[in-house]
């Protein structure tokens, strides 16, 4: 780390501006010019491009590891590319030397950046700009902008603690010549950490962002009590609480829920499609977005991801079998392929947002240019189907649909754009209902007022789906359905890989194959009529309706071991500390 008494290194050829430090999927900030520390605590716009470069620390792209979304070391999906890192998660070829997923390094840089910001920032005046029209707004902004530099220190504080557990924790600015100290704190420790750090944050920050489009991605009072409620949550959840001595959390995690009810956020009204697939990306009217990252327009996450019939497409994530049975039937019911029904058309009359998230056999793409339009072919021979000789194709009978435009023209060199969310009201109502259900063992309760029950709060998020409100007897049928609702309204947003960790299930769920569909076509002479011959069009072409058999496959089989709940800490970070502790098992 270079030392900041001397100088601070920041980026100018990359970071225009603040408002613009969300427009990048994977902004880094190059070195290009040396400014001392008396001049970037003097310039009201060094200070701007200084948090920005704190932002960039934050996830920002879909493609989490080596271009592949997270959920493909889960059980929801399956990358295409077998030679990928995040095929490591899945045969159990992890190790302490090149975590595929390790954010050490990222996440201690944004803290210690965080802390020089703080340092510096709390006493700065812009004194030389006391005249400037401008000024009284520039000190508001830092006041924000304090706030933001103390929510993003304990938001990288969160991706360091799901991760690895317990981790030192830097609260002060310190230079390479002052060594940090390595000791771990508990997990918990570093939870009232967070806590407090945020409720440091909410002093400073707005409660909304403005109405400008420069606005978006800005750290509000609602990111902050978004991220107090899913760490407590994570603190009392089984990994972290097994003998449930820490159900303080699971109150406090209900508690900071409860504060974001009035705050202007909801799901009701925000379609889901449009909340995936924004066009303009402009969420400020989204009342279900609390914090995201606007990324730059582009088409790359289209072409990775199209199916390969389609000009570019390299369908790269395959959803599974289980992820697709898990979105129930529109009327509440579980899908079930015993049942003769839903087994001879499996994607007839399933959760609306199934056909939001899923490319399946027969979906209609109608990309930008019409004479390339139709429907999805997976089945044997079909367009889209995988081309086993060159491993080319869905490895599962499925393709991604979620954040995807599927109306883009390569050719013509369409671009969208793209959002990347960190904090949706959605996830925060799913949250309160998993605290109030094991804090209460009862979905139906509501002893403090808080304003809804576990029960309402996921009939919330159901509501918005347009499906029927949860069916559940009691706290543990209620658990079950809990977790199939977050999986498939959460689906692709990084969930499932720390839901399933955090709920130490997953020797049950990850240690298992995974599956997927083979898809045979029919053709059969149509005869509307019933005249016995076959029809025609007008031009004399034979038709033909088609008929579909599915039967299901074993795409791969996985490895999980418990003691991959945690990541291991890098074997660097620990050779180069005594009192830095390996996680057990690694």
């Amino acid at each position: 780390m270079r030392n900041f008494n001397n100088f601070i290194i920041i980026c100018i050829c990359c970071v225009v501006a603040l408002s613009s430090y969300s427009c990048s999927d994977n902004m880094e900030y190059d070195v290009d010019k040396a400014y001392t520390d008396e001049l970037v605590w003097t310039e009201y716009s060094l200070v701007k491009r200084y948090l920005a470069s704190i932002y960039s620390k934050t996830p920002g792209t879909f493609a989490s590891v080596e271009g592949a979304f997270l959920a493909a070391s889960t059980d929801d999906a399956e990358h295409a590319n077998l030679s990928s890192d995040i095929e490591r998660f899945n045969s159990g070829a992890l190790s302490a030397f090149n975590h595929p997923n390790s954010s050490w390094s990222v996440n201690y840089k944004g803290i210690r950046l965080a802390n020089s910001f703080i340092a510096n920032s709390d006493t700065l005046t812009f004194y030389k700009d006391r005249w400037n029209d401008s000024y009284d707004a520039n000190m508001e902004d830092l006041t924000w902008w304090r706030g933001e530099a103390r929510f993003l220190k304990a938001y990288f504080y969160f991706e360091l603690i799901k991760r690895y557990g317990g981790v030192p924790i830097v609260d002060e600015w310190v230079d390479e010549y002052t060594p940090a100290d390595p000791t771990k704190k508990s997990f918990h420790e570093v939870v009232e950490y967070i806590a407090a750090t945020c409720d440091e944050a909410l002093v400073y920050l707005r409660d909304n962002a403005g109405v400008a489009n420069s606005d978006m991605g800005h750290a509000t009072k609602g990111a902050a009590l978004a991220l107090k409620v899913r760490t407590f949550l994570y603190a009392a959840s089984a990994l972290n609480n097994p003998d449930g001595s820490y159900n303080r959390f699971l109150d406090s995690c209900a508690v900071n829920a409860s504060r974001l009810f009035n705050m202007g956020y909801s799901v009701d009204g925000v379609d889901y499609t449009s909340l995936f697939t924004p066009g303009s990306g402009l969420h400020l009217e989204n009342t279900d977005v609390i914090f995201d990252r606007k990324l730059a327009s582009a088409n790359s996450l289209e072409k990775n991801n199209y199916p390969i019939g389609f000009e570019a497409g390299k369908g790269l994530t395959n959803p599974t079998q289980e992820l697709v049975d898990a979105f129930e039937m529109a009327d509440g019911s579980v899908f079930d392929w015993n049942n003769v029904e839903h087994a001879a058309n499996p994607y007839a009359n399933r959760d609306p947002r199934f056909y939001e998230t899923i490319i399946y056999n027969g979906t209609q793409m109608d990309v930008g240019n019409a004479n390339f339009a139709r429907k999805v072919e997976v089945f044997k021979d079909g367009l889209d189907a995988p081309v086993q000789e060159f491993s080319m194709g869905t490895r599962t009978g499925y393709y991604l649909k979620k954040y995807i435009h599927t109306d883009l023209d390569f050719i013509a060199g369409n671009i969208k754009q793209h959002n990347w969310f960190l904090f949706r009201y959605a996830e925060v109502l799913l949250n309160y209902a998993e605290a109030m259900n094991e804090l209460y063992n009862d979905p139906d309760v509501d002893p403090e007022g808080y304003g809804m029950t576990a029960r309402d709060a996921v009939n919330q998020v159901r509501a918005r789906a347009g499906m029927p409100d949860v069916v559940a007897a009691d706290a543990n049928e209620f658990r079950t359905k809990l977790r199939n609702e977050r999986r498939v309204e959460l689906a692709f947003e990084n969930h499932r890989h720390w839901d399933v960790r955090r709920w130490n299930i997953g020797e049950q769920v990850f240690n298992q194959p995974i599956h997927g569909v083979d898809i045979e076509r029919s053709l059969i002479p149509r005869d509307e009529d019933n005249d016995g011959a076959q029809d025609e069009d007008a031009d004399g072409n034979l038709l033909w309706d088609e008929s579909f058999s599915y039967s299901l496959k074993q795409v791969e089989e996985r490895v999980f071991d418990n003691y991959m709940n945690r990541y291991p800490i890098p074997r660097g970070e620990v050779f180069g500390s005594f009192e830095l502790e390996q996680n057990p098992g690694w």
